[in-house]
C-alpha cells in the first residue's frame, strides 16, 4: 500500500492498496486525518466517511476484475471549507443512473449510489471499459477557521 506525502497542505494525498476490504479502515483514516485541515463539523465528516466507505468498498466488490490483485486508488483534496474523495477503480465499468433510487428492504445490494449521493454534497461518477472513478465532494456549513474549537469542542456557526 503506498501514499503521498502530506506535508504540503494543497497538494493531493494519494493511497492506492490492492482491492482488499482490510484496507478500508486505512481509507477512513487518511479521509478523517485530512478533515481535520477542513471546517467540516464532526456530523458532517461522519456523513462523509460513510459514503467515501461505501465508494471503496463498491470499487473494491465491483471493480477489481482480478480480485484482489486489482488496484484501487484513492485520491483526496482539501481546501479550506470542502474535502473532495476521488475513488478509483479497475473494473469494466457500468450504466450510470441519472438518478439512484435506494432499493425496497428486500433488496440484497443496490444501496452504495443513493447513499452516496445522500450523504456526499456533489458525486461524480465517469465510468469506462477500463474503471470508474467516483468522485465525492463534502461542503462545510460553518464558518469555524479549521483550527479552531469552541472550549466545550464544538465549532462556532454563524
Amino acid at each position: 500500500m503506498g501514499h503521498t506525502d502530506e506535508r504540503d497542505n494543497n497538494a493531493p494525498v494519494e493511497l492506492e492498496f490492492f482491492a482488499k476490504p482490510d484496507h478500508l479502515a486505512e481509507v477512513r483514516k487518511l479521509v478523517e486525518r485530512l478533515a481535520s485541515k477542513t471546517r467540516l463539523s464532526k456530523e458532517e465528516l461522519e456523513d462523509f466517511l460513510t459514503a467515501v466507505d461505501e465508494a471503496a468498498a463498491n470499487a473494491i466488490r465491483h471493480g477489481s476484475p482480478n480480485k484482489e490483485r486489482s488496484l484501487v486508488r484513492v485520491i483526496c483534496h482539501t481546501l479550506p471549507d470542502a474535502l473532495i474523495v476521488e475513488v478509483r477503480d479497475q473494473g469494466q465499468g457500468f450504466l450510470v443512473p441519472y438518478s439512484p433510487s435506494m432499493p425496497g428492504p428486500e433488496a440484497a445490494g443496490g444501496r452504495g449510489l443513493p447513499l452516496m449521493c445522500a450523504l456526499a454534497d456533489t458525486i461524480e461518477i465517469a465510468s469506462t471499459p477500463k474503471g470508474t472513478t467516483i468522485t465525492l465532494k463534502k461542503l462545510a456549513r460553518t464558518m469555524a477557521p479549521a483550527s479552531s474549537a469552541e472550549p466545550n469542542g464544538q465549532r462556532s456557526a454563524l
